[in-house]
Parts: C-alpha cells; sequence; structure tokens
C-alpha cells in the first residue's frame, strides 16, 4: 500500500526531466529573441543546424554544457543557473515551473 510501480516512478523522472529540458529551451529561445537573432543566424554562430535550435528550444533536447556556455556568451550570460531557471523569468508561458 502506498508503493508505486515501477512505471509510475519512472513516468515522475521522465516528467521531471522534460520540465527541466523546458527550462533550458525556454531560455535559449528568450535569449535568442533578446538579442534579435533568428535560429539560423543562432546556429550559424555555434555551427549546428537550424534544426538543432528547434529542437532545445522545443525541449526535445539539450545541449551539452560547453555549448551552453557559448550560447551564454552569444546572449550575454555568464551564469549557467540562468538556463535552469535559477534567475527570475518573466516568460508568463509555463505553468508550475520554476520560470513564472
Amino acid at each position: 500500500m502506498g508503493k508505486k510501480s515501477a512505471n509510475c516512478h519512472s513516468q515522475a523522472v521522465q516528467s521531471e526531466r522534460c520540465a527541466e529540458t523546458c527550462i533550458v529551451g525556454l531560455r535559449i529561445a528568450q535569449g535568442r529573441m533578446k538579442k534579435n537573432l533568428t535560429q539560423a543566424q543562432m546556429a550559424e554562430k555555434l555551427f549546428v543546424t537550424p534544426q538543432c535550435i528547434g529542437k532545445w528550444e522545443r525541449g526535445e533536447s539539450v545541449p551539452d554544457v560547453f555549448t551552453l556556455g557559448k550560447i551564454g556568451h552569444i546572449i550575454g550570460t555568464t551564469d549557467l543557473n540562468y538556463f535552469l531557471g535559477k534567475e527570475p523569468c518573466l516568460c508568463g508561458c509555463c505553468d508550475g515551473c520554476t520560470c513564472v
């Protein structure tokens, strides 16, 4: 009684992971738009494809830590905590995540 099945636990872990990738993606998109860059322009600066930028922004994948550092340099932040939602965010598009 009260014991979760393995499937239930994996869904909770997956949901938490999805929330984290959502926050990273939102922060990448916000920073890119703040700098008035298209996905293609950002991709060119990072030597990746525009599709890669799109996947990051949709939360389908996340860049490695070195690429996050490069993105931070491009958008003007040196604190990688920004990408984890540790700094205030005014996006207003999230429901229940830390970036609201």
